[in-house]
This record gives structure tokens, C-alpha cells and sequence, in this order.
């Protein structure tokens, strides 16, 4: 049986991965944090071929388990009041031990999770670029190494400081106002199933040797900050909420372009429109 050793295996969408790896007869090794709220695995845990492992025993975890492939989904945003050092720790440090271990080890596959951030938008960024750059200096050492550049995906039951959960449950309260900037940023989301149904199709892919070194995951929809809260406010008519653009200010030139050439070959299309999937979390409230 093929075993992943995943990162960030009790957040949002790892939590989701770990559950479509079982699902698809893989055995998994996940690792929590001392502090890590596991509420999202737990149905989970009764699975034998699930083994929830502690940070402290990855050294351990390395070598004495027949590891095929690390799936790197740990990131620290910086949203929940982390210290700089925290989310160096987090973003640069922490992958950098797994890298270390995955090398001495000879796992033969290392799949990354980058940012479309540009390097010098925020610390987050910073921290991710720096050890996407580590990661290709060290690609010698792997059959392959995939980094996956996920747009911004959404969902129900995600973080509530997420920009579509945050813009729900606001105008679900009918708070008076939501303040944006300018709103002409454009972006491209993709809904929770979507991402990781190619998840699934990279990490199969890969095992072949199918998949280049970076996938862009997005979708063919891209839409401005202004129209996704105009949408998700036309979805529910009775809040009272008002939209408020241009109050805060834009962030300039922090975007990267993408490319989704490399996810459509691969056979991956999003299913789920942004309409369909605002919708879907307003049932889900």
C-alpha cells in the first residue's frame, strides 16, 4: 500500500485531502502540532490505514516507516496573530526539517504547496518563496518535486477570517456595513471539491511522473473583489448589510499570472461555478 505523509493534515482543506487519500486506498501518516484542534479528523481516526502522529516524531516517523510521497499543505497566513518568528518557524524552518528527512530517508516524491503571492507582498509570502527556492535547490535528490499553486479556494465550513466566509457571515448578521478597498482586484476561486479533486489527480500523476514542477490549480472564471461581494449579496436579498468600496486601501502588484494549462492536461476542469459554490455555503450556514 502507497503511504503519504501529509502536513497540515487537520486544517481546512488538508483535512479534506486526508479524507479523499483514505478514500482512495492510500495509507496516510499525518502530523499535528501539541496545540492542533483535531475536531476535523476525527471521524477519521477510526480508518487503520489513518496513523496521527505527533511533530515531535517525525524524525522517528522517517525512519522507520516505508514513506512514497510527502505532501507538504502546512502554512502559517500570519492571520491569527503569529509572531514573525512563528511563521518563519512555520513556513521556513518546519519544511525545511521535513526536506532534510525526505532527502536522508530517499522518499522519491515531495509535492509543495506555494502561493500566488508575490515574494514581497507580506511575511507569508516571503516565508513561501524562500523555501520554494530551498525546495528547487535540492531537486537532485527526488524522482520528482511538484509544487502546487492553488488559487483561492473556499468552502463550506472554512476559516471565518476567509474573504467569502467572512462576507457571508456578515451579511448573514446583517452587520451595517463591509468595508473593501477599490474591489478591482481580480481574483480566481475554486470551490473546496474542486481542489481537491485535483489534489488527487497531481498526486496520482505524480507517481507516473505525469506532472510537470508547477501546477497552477484555478479555474476559467475570474471575477473582481466587487463582484464576488455583489454576488454573494445578491444570493441573500434580505441581508441588510451595505457594501462599502473604497475604504480601505489596495495592495499594488500582488498577484502572479497563472497558467492552468499544465491542471487542464492533467484532465482537470472546476465543476462548481462561483455562483454554485456561494450558494452551497449559504445552504450550509
Amino acid at each position: 500500500m502507497t503511504t503519504i505523509f501529509i502536513t497540515g493534515a487537520t486544517g481546512y482543506l488538508g483535512s479534506n485531502v486526508v479524507k479523499m487519500l483514505l478514500q482512495n486506498g492510500y495509507r496516510v501518516i499525518a502530523i499535528k502540532r501539541e496545540k492542533s484542534k483535531i475536531d476535523r479528523i476525527n471521524a477519521l481516526l477510526i480508518n487503520p490505514n489513518l496513523q496521527l502522529c505527533d511533530i515531535t516524531e517525525i524524525q522517528q516517523v522517517f525512519e522507520t516507516k516505508s514513506i512514497d510521497l510527502v505532501l507538504h499543505l502546512a502554512t502559517c497566513y500570519g492571520r491569527n496573530n503569529e509572531t514573525d518568528d512563528e511563521i518563519f518557524q512555520s513556513n521556513v524552518l518546519f519544511p525545511s526539517q521535513i526536506l532534510e528527512l525526505a532527502i536522508k530517508n530517499k522518499i522519491n516524491y515531495f509535492i509543495n504547496t506555494h502561493t500566488v503571492l508575490r515574494s514581497g507582498v507580506n511575511l507569508y509570502s516571503a516565508t513561501k518563496h524562500r523555501f520554494y527556492n530551498q525546495l528547487d535547490q535540492h531537486k537532485k535528490y527526488f524522482r520528482n518535486i511538484v509544487n502546487i499553486i492553488p488559487e483561492y479556494f473556499y468552502g463550506p465550513d472554512d476559516d471565518h477570517w476567509k474573504l467569502i466566509t467572512m462576507i457571508l457571515n456578515k451579511l448573514s448578521c446583517d452587520e451595517p456595513f463591509i468595508n473593501f478597498s477599490s474591489g478591482i482586484q481580480k481574483r480566481n476561486f475554486v470551490y473546496l471539491d474542486d481542489m481537491v479533486e485535483a489534489l488527487k489527480i497531481i498526486i496520482n500523476g505524480t507517481f507516473k511522473n505525469e506532472v510537470s514542477s508547477e501546477v497552477y490549480i484555478g479555474s476559467n472564471e475570474i471575477y473582481t473583489i466587487k463582484q464576488l461581494a455583489e454576488i454573494c449579496k445578491l444570493k441573500m436579498p434580505d441581508s441588510k448589510t451595505q457594501l462599502n468600496f473604497g475604504v480601505l486601501p489596495d495592495r499594488v502588484d500582488e498577484i502572479n499570472y497563472y497558467n492552468f494549462k499544465e491542471i487542464n492536461r492533467l484532465g482537470w476542469q472546476a465543476k462548481t461555478t462561483l455562483e454554485q459554490g456561494i450558494v452551497k455555503m449559504i445552504n450550509k450556514q
